[in-house]
């Protein structure tokens, strides 16, 4: 369905996709060299191990399944959510805790991505925000038990370093820059809110818990 300007509800705007092939020319531009090199000014190479890790664990479930799966969303062009069949994540060491969205937001910078606009890969799993519940965590953990709601921060971060601790969470020198979730490859292959399940690797740092009521 196609809206002329007639029918369109006053005082609201509509944004087209990016044909996938501007799409994949913006992955060339002055931002996304600028982007690349913040990404890479760090820890570059615990970023490549990090994504090798992925692929491996992604091509390894597909061939051999050994966890259960579930459903996330996936931006897979622009424009284009998908709902994908992946393997539940697991337990992300002994600090590291897996929730389960409950709620989902969308921030300014949701829809730029998802109509192509911004430099990301894709195909990337969406959303970056979220409220979840608390499905299992480390032997380490000690703020969150299975069963707790929290909210939990698009950015990964520790909470050791002095960063961390000023709450500068994007500053983080455990993890290379810009590892958040929503952001696909460029983020550090962490997923997305806007699925089933949700690994966190730092529970303690992250997870911020809801008041009881």
């Amino acid at each position: 369905m196609k809206l002329d300007d007639q029918q369109r509800p006053p005082g609201r705007l509509f944004h087209r996709p990016r044909h996938p092939l501007v799409a994949a020319a913006a992955l060339f531009s002055p931002s996304a060299r600028a982007a690349g090199a913040v990404a890479l000014e760090r820890q570059g190479g615990e970023r490549t191990r990090r994504l090798v890790s992925v692929a491996r664990d992604a091509i390894r479930e597909r061939r051999h399944p050994t966890r259960p799966r579930m459903r996330s969303v996936v931006l897979t062009r622009p424009g284009r959510l998908d709902w994908w069949d992946t393997p539940v994540p697991a337990v992300p060491g002994p600090g590291g805790a897996v929730v389960m969205p409950l709620a989902m937001a969308t921030c300014d910078l949701d829809r730029p991505v998802g109509l192509g606009a911004t430099p990301f890969p894709l195909p990337l799993h969406f959303g970056h925000e979220c409220v979840a519940e608390v499905v299992a965590v480390g032997e380490a953990v000690r703020t969150v038990r299975p069963g707790d709601r929290v909210a939990v921060p698009f950015q990964i971060s520790c909470g050791t370093f002095a960063a961390c601790r000023n709450r500068l969470t994007g500053n983080c020198r455990s993890v290379p820059p810009i590892s958040m979730y929503g952001f696909g490859v460029a983020g550090g292959a962490w997923g997305g809110a806007f699925s089933e399940q949700v690994a966190v690797p730092y529970a303690d740092a992250m997870l911020v818990p809801l008041p009881a009521e």
